[in-house]
């Protein structure tokens, strides 16, 4: 068995492509990760909470409002 035969066989050993794969995604950003497990509407009211922290009572009001609007409509109408 030739070198480049060994290192093919040890590359497509599925244990080192777990091994690879894990410690490339442990590297990757939280929100890359995130979008990854949960995708893009979890990262959307993420960020969406974190913002509304800081907004005043009018801002929020107006937020729940057209939330409250969306889900009246089922997602259906237009506010």
């Amino acid at each position: 068995m030739s070198t480049l035969e060994i290192i093919n066989r040890f590359i497509e050993s599925s244990s080192i492509k777990d091994r690879i794969a894990r410690e490339v995604f442990d590297r990757l950003p939280l929100w890359a990760r995130y979008r990854i497990y949960y995708g893009k509407a979890f990262l959307y009211w993420s960020v969406l909470l974190k913002e509304s922290e800081y907004f005043g009572s009018e801002k929020l009001e107006a937020l729940q409002l057209t939330l409250l609007k969306d889900i009246l409509c089922n997602g259906d109408c237009r506010i």
